[in-house]
């Protein structure tokens, strides 16, 4: 169990467990990463951010499967659009059972939208942006919820990454 302590600022943060890293089942990985090439919307390191992040935790942890999506790949099963990255999501958490890890990182843009269903406390559900979310739309957090976590077995550990360039409450 993690534990949680104050700093000298009163400020909480979270402090790394001695099981951090020692996970009994599976790991699996997915990673995101959109650079919008050619757009108004066009970033320059996201998909740098998806090699560094995914580098890092194939280099110092046993990652058993790992699926990566960014808008430089010639696949257009890894080509980051909505309907990937929902499939992503799916692909995530098949087959997860108690002691298994899932990570999940985004790098691209992110926005906020009105609150369709009064779930939240500030009227507002956040986005992310897939490389085609002009013709695709947006993924909506409660999307996300709903695909991702939703059901999991207990004693999942899921792990979301999130770096989101966010402009004016919506998609760039």
């Amino acid at each position: 169990m993690d534990q949680l302590s104050k700093n000298g600022g009163g400020a909480t943060t979270e402090s790394a467990t001695e099981t951090l890293g020692k996970v009994h089942g599976n790991r699996r990985a997915l990673f995101v990463g959109i650079n919008y090439f050619g757009t108004k919307s066009e970033l320059r390191g996201c998909i740098n951010d998806v090699k560094n992040i995914k580098d890092f935790l194939t280099r110092n942890y046993d990652i058993d499967e790992y699926l990566v999506l960014t808008d430089d790949s010639s696949d257009p099963k890894c080509q980051p659009t909505r309907a990937n990255i929902i499939n992503a999501f799916k692909w995530l958490r098949q087959g997860a059972k108690p002691g298994d890890s899932l990570i999940f990182h985004y790098s691209g843009h992110g926005g906020s939208q009105k609150d369709q269903d009064g779930d939240e406390e500030d009227g507002m559900d956040e986005t992310l942006c897939p490389v085609d979310y002009a013709t695709a739309g947006v993924i909506v957090d409660d999307e996300v919820h709903e695909i991702l976590c939703r059901g999991l077995p207990k004693g999942v550990r899921l792990t979301s990454i999130s770096k989101c360039v966010q402009g004016n409450n919506k998609c760039v």
